[in-house]
């Protein structure tokens, strides 16, 4: 089972930096993020394993 979510950011780019900065350091926390540039959403992605 996948669980997909989204925070969207607009308006507050600097905290959508700022996090993706910090997960970007940590090797377990990135693969559970995708960082949308041009949207500034992130997109979280959880699954059992």
């Amino acid at each position: 089972m996948v669980s997909l979510g989204t925070i969207d950011f607009s308006g507050h780019e600097d905290m959508f930096t700022s996090l993706k900065e910090n997960v970007c350091k940590n090797d377990k926390l990135k693969d559970y993020m995708i960082f949308d540039e041009d949207d500034h959403t992130v997109w979280l992605i959880w699954w059992r394993n």
